[in-house]
């Protein structure tokens, strides 16, 4: 975070110094991106769209298809560039 001052009113923190706050103590070397994916696609309370596409990229990892087709390596580098850059 930086000590300029929010552009947000009443000095609300912006999206990025939230971000960066909650991410401050989680290694991204640790996250599971497919354990995330298996949350989302399990939680009722979720957006549907969310369930849908959270579904369809696990169905696409276990045929080895899409996106994905690289394996949990390849997602797992992607998901710590993506951590990182929000710090």
């Amino acid at each position: 975070m930086t000590d300029q001052p929010s552009p947000n009113r009443r000095g609300r923190p912006t999206r990025a110094q939230v971000s960066a706050k909650a991410l401050a103590d989680i290694d991204p070397s640790k996250v599971d991106p497919w354990m995330i994916l298996r949350t989302i696609a399990s939680d009722a309370s979720a957006p549907a769209a969310a369930r849908v596409s959270a579904c369809r990229a696990l169905i696409d990892n276990e045929r080895g298809e899409g996106d994905n087709a690289g394996g949990s390596s390849r997602i797992n580098e992607r998901a710590v560039a993506l951590m990182r850059r929000a710090n």
